[in-house]
Parts: C-alpha cells; sequence; structure tokens
C-alpha cells in the first residue's frame, strides 16, 4: 500500500512539476520587474565582506615610482614644457610600469581636459599617496606665490628623496638583527646536538649491551 501511494506521488510531481518550474520563474521575473532583487545567500554575503577587507579601496605603490613619476614631469617642464605636455609625455613612457602606468594613462584621457591638477589628484586617490596630494598642493601654492611648478616639483622631490633614504637607513639597522636570529639559532641547535651525541652514544651501548 504505501508502495503504491509513493508511485502515485511521483507521478504526480512529474506531472505538475513543469508547470510549478514555469510557474515560480514567473514569479521572480515578476517581482525583479518591480526593483525587488532577491536577498544575497549566505555565500554571496561572505565573500562582499571578505573582498571589501581583502581588496581595500586603493591600489599600492613604491614611493621610488612615485619619485620617476615627479622626477619625469620635472625633467619635462624644465625644458619649457606645460603641465600637461608633461603628463602626456609621461603617461606614454610609464606605460610598462604596471597599474601605476595603466591608471595615470587613464586619468589622462579621462580628466587632462578638465585641469592638469585633476590628473594627479586622481592618482593620489587611487593610490592614497600622501605624497601627491602634497603636489597639488605645492602646485597650487606655487601659482598663488608666483613661483614656478618647476620649483614646487623640486620641494616633492627633495622630500620623497629624502624618505627614501630614511627607509633604506632603517632597513639596514634591522638587517643584522634579522641575519643574527637565524646564526644564532644555528649554532644553538648545532652545539646542542654535538653535546647530546656522547650521551646518546652511550646510552646506546647500554642498551645493546644490557639487550
Amino acid at each position: 500500500m504505501s508502495w503504491g501511494i509513493m508511485l502515485m506521488v511521483v507521478a504526480l510531481f512529474l506531472l505538475v512539476g513543469d508547470d510549478l518550474a514555469y510557474g515560480w520563474e514567473r514569479y521572480k521575473r515578476f517581482h525583479h520587474k518591480r526593483g525587488t532583487s532577491p536577498k544575497p545567500t549566505l555565500y554571496v554575503r561572505l565573500r562582499q565582506w571578505l573582498d571589501r577587507r581583502l581588496r581595500p579601496s586603493y591600489y599600492r605603490v613604491d614611493l621610488t615610482l612615485i619619485r620617476d613619476f615627479i622626477g619625469n614631469l620635472q625633467l619635462a617642464m624644465s625644458l619649457e614644457d606645460t603641465l600637461a605636455g608633461a603628463l602626456i609625455q609621461t603617461s606614454e613612457q610609464f606605460q610598462t610600469k604596471g597599474l601605476f602606468g595603466v591608471r595615470l594613462m587613464k586619468h589622462v584621457r579621462s580628466r587632462l581636459s578638465i585641469a592638469p591638477d585633476a590628473v594627479i589628484q586622481a592618482l593620489a586617490k587611487d593610490f592614497k599617496s600622501e605624497e601627491l596630494d602634497d603636489v597639488v598642493l605645492r602646485l597650487d601654492l606655487a601659482r598663488d606665490s608666483g613661483l614656478t611648478s618647476v620649483e614646487a616639483l623640486n620641494v616633492s622631490l627633495e622630500e620623497i628623496e629624502h624618505k627614501i633614504q630614511n627607509e633604506l637607513e632603517k632597513e639596514i639597522q634591522r638587517s643584522p638583527v634579522i641575519l643574527t636570529i637565524p646564526m644564532v639559532v644555528g649554532v644553538f641547535f648545532a652545539t646542542l646536538i654535538l653535546a647530546a651525541y656522547p650521551l646518546l652514544q652511550g646510552l646506546l651501548k647500554t642498551l645493546t649491551f644490557g639487550g
């Protein structure tokens, strides 16, 4: 009796299954058209949470690359080029500089028509760079005070060079400590093995003769 009921239920499900699926699809489309999107699943929400923490809203760039970027602008402007022309020239030269070159070219194409400073400001936002923010600020101050843009770029360039030098000095100071730790560990274990070898040898002889 139970098998017969089960067969009837399966047959009924097969008959009305297509109609139920069709009705469900129409229900979802109706709600989608009304602007009510379905709630994200737990998996989707977990991925969104991880993306927000593992992928920050800004990119990373080495300070040396920012120094080279400002140096290129300074060199181009010292040859009587405008800031806009210097940005165009630098964007072409930095096409092989990875993500920084890609973002630079993008902002030159989209923001240079607004203002040259807007390109540098967008880069500063992309890479969360205080140095590039300072460049924009110094360029504004230079226009107000009558200084040239080359002088403003030179100040930023010297400041970045000073930061790079300080970081190198810190790395040099930390390097003896980093090298000393594995040396101490290696010498300690080697000494421990040499000291324990006679004891282990005597213990093995005792066990051998005792057996």
